[in-house]
């Protein structure tokens, strides 16, 4: 990695931080209970997948003129019909990722002044994180920009302590089990850990507009991202009793005394970096794509996922599978169809694999995650 351009490492950066946020805290519960030898490969399996998708939407970037985020890049290709349902099903995912964001901030906030010896309300300091997240994006987004390569590399610090303390409480029996009957219960919470497709425009711009560049930086950062939260959620599952994972304050426990604070900063840096990018993305895309002012956009951007934070549940868990299995799957089958338009379009060379089969499995898997969580609502 450090052989690369210094944009380079700052856009792989950019995606790393991104990827690294609320779905990285469900990761050690999925693994538990799909297994964690069959949890690891549903895991790689997405996460190979999603890292085609990135690629793709790289090519698609190529083909476009201007500059845009996601919707206005697939509505280039697709037509407007499918930029509206990108703007749509681009303020779901990300609205409803920062839900997940202001709801575990919160909650690790509150881990850190109660471990501090103080008290405050959960539902206050969600409110609070949300403020100070508002107030970055709107006033210093810029001042955030120039240390985000600083934050990412201590999020992946702690996130690096963290998997080698619970290497002593390690299991190592349990990592061959395997349950099949919950062989789908992890594909949104997983999708959802380890998408990454609001940031590459971004990334995109990070590098110059140079896509050679750009296509190197996703791939090392959409993998750099896959192996942390791979070894980040066996780990975690391998070291805590069965059933022990799904609740993020219990990884304070494979810690020793003296390190309380690990977990909810590394939870904290994880969730306010995410946060800030994807309100960001959806403001960007509301001026570049919709076409709206800073203000109107702003407010969309950051004041649904505040408006929701009193209207829905606040079990992080639901909100990232739906999340991941229904708007980030949607958005994905949405990149797939427009690379798939652009190879038709473009002979370059490309074998079937690449140009055929692997788009038709990507698609699938959008596919299945998509009418798993549908069906969920009907059963």
């Amino acid at each position: 990695m450090f052989a690369l351009r210094k944009t380079t490492i700052r856009a792989a950066l950019a995606v790393i931080g991104t990827i690294i946020g609320a779905g990285v805290f469900g990761v050690p519960a999925m693994m538990d209970r799909a297994g964690i030898l069959l949890g690891s490969v549903i895991f790689w399996i997405i996460a190979l997948l999603i890292l085609a998708t990135h690629l793709y939407f790289v090519d698609v970037i190529a083909t476009v003129e201007g500059r845009h985020r996601l919707p206005g890049y697939i509505g280039a290709i697709l037509g407007p019909w499918a930029g509206r349902v990108g703007v749509a099903m681009n303020t779901l995912q990300l609205v409803g990722a920062n839900l997940a964001y202001m709801v575990l901030g919160g909650m690790f906030i509150k881990e850190l002044i109660d471990g501090a010896g103080a008290g405050a309300d959960l539902l206050t300091l969600q409110v609070l994180f949300w403020v100070g997240g508002a107030v970055t994006v709107f006033y210093a987004l810029r001042i955030v920009a120039k240390i985000e390569s600083f934050l990412t590399w201590l999020l992946i610090a702690v996130m690096s302590l963290l998997i080698l303390s619970a290497v002593p409480h390690v299991d190592a029996a349990r990592f061959f089990t395997a349950d099949p009957w919950h062989i789908l219960a992890p594909i949104g919470i997983f999708i959802f850990a380890m998408f990454g497709l609001t940031v590459i425009a971004e990334a995109h711009e990070i590098t110059g507009r140079k896509i050679a560049e750009t296509r190197r930086a996703v791939a090392v950062g959409t993998l750099t991202a896959a192996v942390f939260t791979w070894l980040f959620g066996i780990f975690i599952a391998l070291g805590l009793p069965p059933g022990g994972s799904s609740d993020p304050a219990a990884f304070s426990r494979l810690l020793p005394s003296g390190w309380w604070w690990a977990v909810p900063l590394f939870g904290f840096l994880a969730v306010a970096t995410s946060f800030i990018t994807s309100a960001y993305n959806l403001q960007s895309i509301y001026r570049l794509d919709v076409g709206v002012s800073k203000l109107a956009s702003w407010a969309v951007a950051l004041g649904s996922p505040l408006l929701l934070l009193f209207l829905v549940t606040r079990d992080f868990l639901n909100i990232i599978e739906i999340v991941g299995a229904l708007f980030s799957a949607t958005n994905g089958l949405l990149v797939i169809l427009a690379a798939h338009a652009v190879m038709r379009r473009v002979k370059n060379g490309r074998r079937f694999f690449l140009k055929e089969f692997v788009p038709y499995a990507t698609a699938g898997l959008f596919l299945v995650a998509i009418l798993q969580r549908l069906l969920s609502f009907a059963l």
